[in-house]
């Protein structure tokens, strides 16, 4: 006589009956993890939600005293009593995380093979526009970029591609960077 796909064995012991009671305790430990699930689903639900944030006061226009509004005085010496409105400070904006700071610099992106985070060490370095960078050797570049912990750019074209971006002469850099995979030269 088979139950649930399981030859029941009127010997206990038997391999059918051990295989009966793993599929068993098996069964009832899946549902004891499926309410504990549910009790941790439940419990999140009755957590009261975050404290809403508080909205910035702003600076409002001064207004006249009452008692210029009945009595007809001009609105400047009303407007003179009335202390001035205090000021809310403002929050600087967040920055992000691994964003660099904005420097007074030309945009070093410009050069195929440098992205944000290399340019960000380059300016750290000191090396801001395409005239630094042009005027600077590849073995330079290489040290600041290995200081920074970066050893897989090949800064080899970059000090020309910033020659020419310095003269603005970005016709001839678009056809160069055509030539070019992740900023070397390919053959």
């Amino acid at each position: 006589m088979k139950v649930f796909g399981v030859q029941k064995c009127r010997r206990a012991g038997s391999k059918a009956g051990e295989k009966a009671a793993f599929w068993l305790l098996l069964g009832m430990a899946a549902g004891v993890g499926t309410i504990m699930v549910a009790a941790r689903w439940l419990k999140k639900e009755e957590q009261p939600a975050p404290p809403a944030r508080r909205p910035v006061k702003r600076a409002e226009p001064p207004r006249p005293a009452p008692s210029a509004r009945r009595t007809g005085e001009p609105l400047a010496a009303a407007v003179a009593e009335e202390p001035a409105p205090a000021v809310t400070e403002t929050r600087p904006p967040r920055r992000l995380r691994g964003a660099t700071r904005p420097s007074a610099g030309d945009d070093l992106t410009k050069i195929e093979g440098i992205g944000p985070k290399i340019s960000g060490w380059l300016t750290e370095a000191g090396l801001t526009t395409y005239a630094q960078l042009a005027a600077a050797s590849p073995e330079q570049i290489s040290q600041i970029l290995q200081a920074a912990g970066h050893r897989l750019a090949r800064p080899d074209t970059w000090p020309e591609q910033a020659a020419l971006a310095a003269a603005s002469r970005w016709d001839e850099l678009a056809a160069l960077q055509a030539t070019l995979k992740g900023g070397r030269r390919v053959s």
